[in-house]
């Protein structure tokens, strides 16, 4: 849950590039 909108939101390690 908080995953997907952190990582949505920044893009902390190459490990789930989605919004690069």
């Amino acid at each position: 849950q908080w995953r997907q909108e952190h990582c949505t939101g920044q893009r902390p390690k190459p490990s789930v590039p989605g919004p690069l």
